[in-house]
């Protein structure tokens, strides 16, 4: 089992421990077990096809923490869900002050 100071190793995942936020990470990496997800799921990749994208990561890492993603789906997807409603109001805000400052300049 790989000891990496500040996480702590999941029972059962070889390759899966979580951070002091409770976020499960790829040991000994520093790639989220939900960004894997994320990927997998936007690109409808394989696991072969993660493996050839990441190729720092062995099948048993990528099989790992799918097993992991599938056994706490919910909790997973609802940080996922979380993070895509932060991304979106972070680009409207974003965008808003594009336009205010467009509409400065044109005046």
């Amino acid at each position: 089992m790989w000891k990496i100071e500040g996480y702590k190793p999941v029972e059962g995942y070889k390759y899966v421990a979580l951070n002091s936020n409770g976020i499960p990470y790829i040991i000994p990496t520093t790639m989220k077990v939900e960004e894997l997800i994320i990927e997998s799921n936007s690109f409808r990749w394989t696991p072969r096809r993660l493996y050839e994208e990441h190729p720092y990561l062995s099948l048993a890492q990528i099989f790992c923490a799918l097993s992991y993603y599938h056994d706490h789906k919910d909790e997973i997807d609802n940080r996922i869900k979380l993070q895509m409603q932060l991304v979106s109001k972070m680009r409207k805000s974003e965008n808003q002050k594009i336009r205010a400052e467009k509409f400065r300049q044109m005046r």
